[in-house]
């Protein structure tokens, strides 16, 4: 038998913590968007069942939670490591979503791509966080898709990101 030392050695940490958290974290963001529904059928439509209760205790702020921590990091690491955005270049999705603004002056709505570098930044400087919610078969609690939406301003102009979860999971794990 041959114990394996799973400690995190000082070397292996980086300055906005142990890269094995982040990827705890996106694992975990991504199961909560994905697992969503699946713990609302367990609840078989009894919105007293405990599994119900938790989801509506702590699933929404769960997803929002694990969503701005990521992106504060996934930032951090992207600012200070040249190398983690160029991997992030090379074997990443082009696009995490949609971005959507009103042109002040017009009221004329743009839409664009929206970049996981991007992304970071709308979810870090979001005044608003809505989520997809989905009803099926005989659910009475809605469970949440793997879409998040975010509202802000930049410059006076408001924008409405749409960011779709598995994508920028798979980003962030990249860039990480």
């Amino acid at each position: 038998m041959v114990e394996e030392d799973t400690r995190f050695r000082h070397d292996e940490v980086l300055p906005h913590g142990p890269i094995e958290l982040l990827d705890l974290d996106l694992f975990h963001l991504l199961v909560v968007f994905l697992g969503s529904k699946a713990v609302a059928r367990a609840a078989d439509g009894e919105p007293r069942h405990p599994f119900a209760v938790m989801a509506r205790s702590f699933e929404r702020s769960e997803a929002a939670r694990l969503l701005i921590s990521v992106a504060v990091r996934v930032r951090g690491i992207l600012d200070t490591s040249p190398s983690a955005e160029w991997k992030l270049k090379r074997t990443a999705p082009r696009s995490v979503g949609t971005l959507s603004s009103v042109v002040p002056d017009s009221g004329r709505r743009t839409r664009s791509s929206l970049t996981f570098r991007e992304a970071c930044n709308k979810i870090i400087h979001a005044r608003h966080i809505t989520f997809d919610s989905r009803l099926s078969g005989r659910t009475l609690h809605p469970h949440i898709g793997p879409v998040v939406y975010l509202y802000g301003d930049q410059h006076g102009r408001e924008w409405k990101a749409t960011l779709r979860i598995p994508e920028f999971v798979e980003c962030a794990y990249r860039a990480s």
